[in-house]
C-alpha cells in the first residue's frame, strides 16, 4: 500500500500539471524521523523501504555494483551474526580476524550506502543540496 501511493504521488509530480503549481525552490528539508519513521532494524526489506521513499527503486542493485558482490547477501551475513550475538552473546568459531574482517565489511557495506545515497541526491538535486542540508 505505501508502495502503491508513492508511486502515485511520484507520477503526480512528474506529470505537466505539477509545472503550474511549482517554483524551481529548493526541495524542502526533513528529518532523518520524516524517512525512518518506525524502522530500525536494517533488514533487506527496510533499507529498500527505506530507499524507495527517497526515490531509489532498487538500492540493492546499486550496493551490489559499488560492492562489486551481491550486497542482500553480505547484509543477511552481518544480520545473522548480530542476531547470534544478541540472543546468545557468544559468537563460536569465530576468531578475532574473523571479527576484524566483519567489521571491515559493515563499514563497506555503510559507505556504499553513502555512497548511493549522495549519488542519487546529486544527480536529483545538486551536490549543493547535499553540502547545504546532509553534509
Amino acid at each position: 500500500a505505501e508502495r502503491e501511493l508513492i508511486k502515485s504521488v511520484r507520477s503526480a509530480l512528474e506529470g505537466e500539471a505539477v509545472k503550474l503549481i511549482s517554483t524551481p525552490a529548493t526541495p524542502p528539508l526533513v528529518s532523518g524521523k520524516d524517512i525512518y519513521g518506525t524502522i530500525k532494524y536494517p533488514s533487506e526489506d527496510n533499507i529498500k523501504k527505506l530507499f524507495f521513499r527517497l526515490g531509489v527503486d532498487n538500492i540493492f542493485n546499486e550496493l551490489g555494483r559499488i560492492l562489486k558482490q551481491d550486497a542482500a547477501a553480505l547484509l543477511e551475513s552481518l544480520g545473522s551474526l548480530r542476531t547470534q550475538l544478541a540472543h546468545t552473546g557468544v559468537l563460536p568459531g569465530i576468531s578475532a580476524k574473523d571479527i576484524r574482517n566483519k567489521i571491515g565489511d559493515i563499514l563497506r557495506f555503510a559507505a556504499a550506502l553513502d555512497r548511493s545515497l549522495y549519488s542519487f541526491l546529486c544527480r536529483t538535486y545538486s551536490q549543493q543540496y547535499w553540502n547545504t542540508h546532509l553534509k
